[in-house]
């Protein structure tokens, strides 16, 4: 387990809050604690490492904010915009708007860029992150794409918790592009899947509880989003991502219907209270993730469960 001081040493981070900002050289931990954890995730081998963050790691750089609102960016075709394309984030991945590591994309993909590396040297087969702060609870996985420039290596897949603790309740719709999704699509044919497809649709009076070729083009698809009847509304369709190409298997998914925002099963706004867990079944070899919620009618908001 790797604790992570993601305050102590960050550099500012947000233009209006009145103190200097840094551009290219904005930090998340110092340099001395970016030393101590290249020694931790290079040199001590372990079958899963968890890595915990006081801020989301995986959630992109935000796009509700103008880039130059945000102290780390150092203008067109600067660090900034390189650190997300690094990760193969373009401006279309959007996360939280505020208190996460995309506010300072090139801390975020160096630590994504490590990680990646300590897996492909064989030091974990597995690294989680977990995380808070955000006033709500969700699940992540983010597939970091292979490392062509560097030395972070091969393509590898991470997952991250965040949860919230006690008395949270933000019930707003926050876009996440690498929140866990039961089935994915783009919108509307674009190809951009970043869209949470919305169970049962209706559609012609057939309910559809997967994506299928309800069009007759060869090609499943589903509502994005849907009526309190559940028939598809506004015309909101995508097609969907092949299944075999989702980050966790539906049937590797379980989740209640209590406490959602943003037409996400595994986002839990609304709870008076939200915790992370995660246990490890050695005898099976897998780690189940999950967002608990104690209070309520459905104390298990959302799970996903992964191979070591």
């Amino acid at each position: 387990v790797i604790n992570l001081d993601a305050r102590s040493h960050r550099s500012p981070t947000r233009r209006d809050r009145g103190l200097p900002c840094e551009g290219a050289f904005s930090t998340m931990l110092g340099d001395e604690q970016w030393a101590w954890l290249e020694k931790e995730l290079m040199t001590k081998k372990s079958t899963i490492k968890v890595i915990a963050s006081g801020t989301p790691i995986l959630p992109p750089t935000t796009r509700e904010r103008v880039p130059t609102e945000l102290c780390a960016y150092d203008g067109p075709d600067g660090t900034f915009d390189a650190a997300n394309e690094a990760v193969g984030e373009g401006t279309a991945f959007t996360g939280t708007s505020y208190e996460g590591w995309g506010e300072v994309p090139q801390e975020r993909t160096r630590l994504l860029q490590l990680v990646q590396k300590s897996m492909n040297a064989g030091m974990a087969k597995r690294v989680i992150f977990l995380s808070g702060e955000q006033h709500w609870g969700e699940l992540m996985a983010m597939k970091i794409p292979e490392d062509a420039g560097g030395d972070g290596g091969a393509a590898q897949v991470v997952y991250e918790v965040t949860a919230s603790g006690i008395d949270q309740n933000w019930i707003e719709d926050i876009d996440n592009s690498h929140r866990v999704r039961v089935r994915t699509a783009d919108s509307g044919g674009n190809g951009f899947y970043d869209k949470e497809c919305n169970f049962p649709f209706v559609y012609e009076g057939v309910t559809y509880n997967d994506c299928a070729d309800v069009f007759n083009t060869g090609i499943p698809v589903c509502a994005t989003r849907t009526s309190s009847d559940n028939s598809v509304a506004g015309g909101q369709w995508g097609n969907c991502l092949p299944a075999e190409q989702e980050l966790v298997p539906k049937e590797r998914q379980r989740y209640s219907l209590e406490n959602k925002c943003a037409d996400s099963y595994h986002f839990t706004c609304s709870a008076q209270a939200n915790y992370g867990t995660m246990v490890v079944d050695w005898n099976a070899e897998t780690i189940t993730l999950s967002i608990r919620t104690p209070h309520h009618n459905s104390p298990m908001a959302s799970e996903i469960t992964v191979d070591i």
